[in-house]
């Protein structure tokens, strides 16, 4: 059963989150959408005691444009979004629900899939504040098949200063040098990816390491939303995040 919008909106900029008690944001993605092919959020609200606002966002990852919808589930209802590939194209997409209402009523029951005959799972992921540190995301190891790639992709998305991330990949059997390494500097809900092939990775496992750097030392901002996932021509296999806090350092 697909939730019962109370409106819903396509917009350039971030649909602002309803005023309430509690709030929390999960996120999931980001990933890309082959023809036939959809991007379905769903949720219930199996351990609210009082009604709950849900606000699903889909957002493009390069420039955060987003297809927003919101709705208010009574305790015990749900439903799913969904973003088809005619509206998400083939750029990278990712989607947040929103959730606002008393204190522990935000924890929702929520997961996310690309389905296509395939029913592939992304694992969410809840927006955190960096805490005016650096935080490590890595992704795998994995082996990237042969003329595959793994894609890292990140938005600076709920931020209102300029965030620099980097990113390394390494062989997960020595991981003392990284192969790749690519630096890059985002504006607010500006977004971007970086890839390695199975050419320069080689063919034992590797992984990817995301590293999103403070504004300044002590001053907390969201963490940009994150992830990565093997591409290979049919689907997008979706890389499960695992999230470090790091001693600052340059």
């Amino acid at each position: 059963m697909n939730f019962k919008p109370l409106h819903i909106l396509t917009m350039c900029a971030l649909f602002p989150a309803v005023s309430a008690t509690a709030s929390e944001t999960l996120t999931f993605g980001p990933v890309v959408l082959h023809e036939g092919a959809r991007f379905e959020v769903c949720a219930n609200s199996k351990y609210a005691t009082y009604d709950i606002n849900v606000t699903a966002s889909f957002v493009r990852l390069k420039n955060s444009k987003a297809i927003v919808r919101e709705a208010r589930l009574d305790p015990g209802e749900g439903g799913c979004f969904k973003l088809t590939y005619e509206q998400a194209g083939n750029s990278p997409v990712f989607a947040a629900l929103e959730v606002s209402g008393e204190p522990g009523d935000t924890d929702i029951i929520a997961s996310a899939a690309v389905i296509n005959g395939i029913f592939e799972l992304t694992k969410p992921q809840l927006l955190i504040q960096d805490e005016g540190r650096p935080i490590a995301t890595t992704f795998g190891p994995v082996k990237i098949p042969e003329g595959k790639r793994i894609e890292v992709c990140a938005n600076n998305w709920k931020s209102e200063y300029e965030t620099n991330i980097t990113v390394n990949f390494y062989r997960a059997g020595n991981s003392l040098e990284p192969i790749l390494t690519r630096d890059r500097t985002l504006e607010p809900g500006e977004g971007g990816c970086t890839s390695i092939s199975q050419a320069r990775a080689g063919k034992g496992a590797v992984f990817a390491e995301l590293i999103t750097w403070p504004v300044e030392p002590g001053f907390s901002n969201p963490k940009p939303v994150s992830g990565a996932f093997v591409i290979n021509g049919i689907f997008e296999e979706p890389l499960s995040p695992q999230v470090r806090f790091l001693q600052f350092e340059y």
